[in-house]
Parts: C-alpha cells; sequence; structure tokens
C-alpha cells in the first residue's frame, strides 16, 4: 500500500480507507497538496513542512510511492519498479482520494516523478513545484545483482548516510544531527528496502531532460542558494525550459528546503496555491 503522512500531527499509516486521508480545507479555494520525497528517502522528509500548511488551514500530505520509503505493496511479484509504475501507483491514489487538480510537489528526484506525472496526466496537476529537483540526468544504471547488492549494503551504511546527511544542508550545525541520520535510515529498515531499490535499478529510472519543456502547468522552481548536491546551474535551466516557471531561491540553505527552511517554504507554497486560484 502506499502510505500517507498528514497534518495536525505527523502520523504515518497505511491507507485503506478514504476518511484516513480526509481533511478539510479551512480555506476551501484553496488546492490540495500532495508531496513527494526524493531517491532512498521517505515521507519523514516533509516531517517539518506538513504540519506548518496544516496550520495555514492547507489539505497537504506526503506519500510512499510503490517501492520507496515505508510502502509495502504487493510489489515483490513485480518484475521492475520503474516510472510506469510509480506513475500508475500516484495516479490511483489521486484517482480515489484526491479527485480534483492538485498542486504536485517533488523534491529532489521526486521531481522527475512529479514532472512525468504532470506530463502524462495534466488533468489532474493544477501546479507544479520543484524543490531542488533531479530531472536531467536521464536513466539508471544496471549493474550485475551482486555489485547491486554490494552498492545498497554501502548505501544504507551509516558512514555514506552521513557524509549525505551533511552534504544536505546549509547550516550544517543545526540539521546534520545524529537524528536526522537516524530518521534519513529508517525506511533502509523495511524487510524489502533492499530488493525494491534493485528493482527500481531494472526499470531503467526517469528519462525526462527533452521533455521538460513540454510542460503546460504552472510551476514553481524552489532552489537552496547553496545545494551542495545538485549545484544552482539545473534551477536556471528549469527555469528557462519551462515556459510557465516562476524561479524562487531558498536563503541560507543546501538541498532540502522543506527541512532546513520549512517557514520560507510553506509561505512560498501557500502563496503559489494562493495565485493558481485566484478568479
Amino acid at each position: 500500500m502506499t502510505t500517507v503522512a498528514a497534518g495536525p500531527r505527523l502520523d504515518l499509516r497505511e491507507i485503506t480507507t478514504t476518511a484516513e486521508t480526509s481533511h478539510t480545507n479551512e480555506d476551501a479555494l484553496l488546492s490540495p497538496m500532495v508531496f513527494l520525497h526524493g531517491f532512498d528517502s521517505s515521507v519523514l522528509e516533509f516531517r517539518r513542512l506538513i504540519p506548518k500548511l496544516h496550520d495555514m488551514g492547507l489539505n497537504a500530505m506526503a506519500i510512499d510511492l510503490i517501492g520507496w520509503g515505508f510502502a509495502e505493496d504487493n510489489a515483490s511479484s513485480m518484475a521492475e519498479i520503474g516510472p510506469d509504475q510509480k506513475r500508475e501507483n500516484l495516479y490511483q491514489f489521486w484517482k480515489k482520494y484526491i479527485k480534483e487538480p492538485m498542486v504536485l510537489s517533488g523534491a529532489s528526484l521526486g521531481g522527475a516523478v512529479a514532472i512525468d506525472f504532470a506530463l502524462e496526466h495534466p488533468e489532474a496537476v493544477k501546479g507544479l513545484v520543484l524543490i531542488d529537483a533531479q530531472a536531467y540526468i536521464d536513466g539508471v544504471q544496471k549493474p550485475p545483482d551482486f555489485i547491486m547488492d554490494l552498492g545498497l549494503d554501502v548505501l544504507r551504511s551509516e558512514p555514506l548516510r552521513q557524509i549525505a546527511n551533511v552534504a544536505s544542508y546549509c547550516n550544517k550545525d543545526k540539521f546534520a544531527t545524529k537524528d536526522a541520520l537516524k530518521i534519513g535510515r529508517l525506511h533502509t529498515f523495511m524487510p524489502n528496502w533492499k530488493d525494491y531499490n534493485k528493482k527500481w535499478m531494472q526499470g531503467g529510472g526517469y528519462a525526462l531532460s527533452s521533455r521538460i519543456s513540454q510542460l503546460s502547468v504552472p510551476t514553481m522552481v524552489m532552489w537552496g542558494d547553496n545545494d551542495n548536491i545538485l549545484g544552482t546551474d539545473p534551477a536556471n535551466k528549469f527555469a528557462s525550459d519551462i515556459a510557465s516557471a516562476e524561479l524562487v531561491w531558498v536563503p541560507s540553505c543546501g538541498h532540502v528546503p522543506h527541512l532546513e527552511q520549512a517557514d520560507f517554504t510553506s509561505e512560498k507554497l501557500r502563496k503559489f496555491n494562493e495565485k493558481l486560484n485566484e478568479a
């Protein structure tokens, strides 16, 4: 099943009924907001942002798509968990629980998921938000199985996770903590984590660089001005390639504005939502 996190508390649970994801906008004129995390992460990536959006009266939720985070779908029978499977999973989630055009936000590789979905299902997307998104590097390698095993063992290790933890932030002393490391590793102890990551690599990954300019939905590009993971050049490229794009620089921020500058990010997201719904 897909997992969802929603305010006012950041609750992690499997979706089994519509009631579990029903949250009423205090401002009914604004669109529901759905957030997609990056590669090898989880809904906990939005643990600071979702409560702030909920306090603003917004219907906001983060989800783990099939094969990622804490989602324990029936993916064990699938030969691969690639873009097609993730797109269909998100579409079925939207069709069953959202049922209206949404503001779809993707962080890092979640940005590629969001772009792919907006290209294939523009009727479901009111607006698109790309948060330090990765979509210009096409595809993933498909190494032999034993190489994938070794690589994934390293990926789960504390030393490598801590390197990524430190690189993700501008204010490393405040945010690159032991708690952040533990939260970032938590989903890697799910029973199918390694198997599902292998199936992701076997799925070939996203190849979107030549299609980004085809996006037709209103788009906000949010980018940390000190992103040491992707750098800052992709932000300008998104702004140039997407005709409707608005570029927002997040000050004193690394690769994860939703964690490092949650107040600033939530305000910009609300304003973007309001702009989309102006009469």
